[in-house]
């Protein structure tokens, strides 16, 4: 069946009154958290909390000067793996890591411990980006769509890095290096 010029003409206006009621804010480039700003201000308050918590306990505690058992301050007990192995575990250091940062010491978190560094100072980007959508109502962090697509290369990119601070605590203590700050 052909369709003749009014039947094409009919389904035009159709059309363009469909997409005339369909909401525009839907297609805009914001991100659709930017456009919610109840949202964004709830999630940002949770990122200020956690992570504002994570500084807050860092700025309590006195950094280590072996760089690891800064955590034996709050009553936990030693590293298991560290008392039973004589090795540090894959996570040692990184309370004493981020207790530097909290203290404003980023060079000695870098020396004590590089992904606990790493979690120091995404800690401090969330809660700037944390002030920053309770403030505004705006969300200035990553987009989650974008991290939805990367977050294989993102979670391979953090484990190495997990990996390589691994080694380097494991070669740092081995070699019988204290730090002296």
């Amino acid at each position: 069946m052909a369709l003749g010029k009014e039947n094409g003409l009919a389904i035009i206006v159709l059309v363009s009154y469909a997409l005339d009621m369909v909401d525009e804010s839907r297609f805009s480039p914001e991100p659709r958290a930017a456009r919610r700003p109840l949202l964004v201000r709830c999630v940002s308050a949770f990122l200020l909390l956690v992570f504002g918590g994570m500084l807050g306990v860092g700025m309590y505690l006195n950094p280590s000067l072996g760089g690891l058992a800064t955590h034996t301050q709050l009553g936990l007990p030693p590293c298991g793996f560290y008392t039973r192995y004589g090795v540090p575990c894959p996570t040692c250091g990184y309370t004493t890591a981020v207790t530097h940062v909290a203290h404003g010491q980023w060079i000695q978190a870098i020396q004590t411990q590089p992904a606990g560094a790493a979690v120091g100072f995404v800690a401090v980007a969330a809660v700037v980006l944390g002030l920053l959508g309770l403030l505004t109502g705006r969300w200035y962090g990553p987009s989650l769509f974008w991290l939805g697509w990367h977050w294989k290369k993102l979670l391979a990119a953090v484990l190495l890095v997990i990996l390589l601070a691994w080694g380097y605590k494991v070669l740092v203590m081995s070699a019988g290096f204290v730090h002296t700050w």
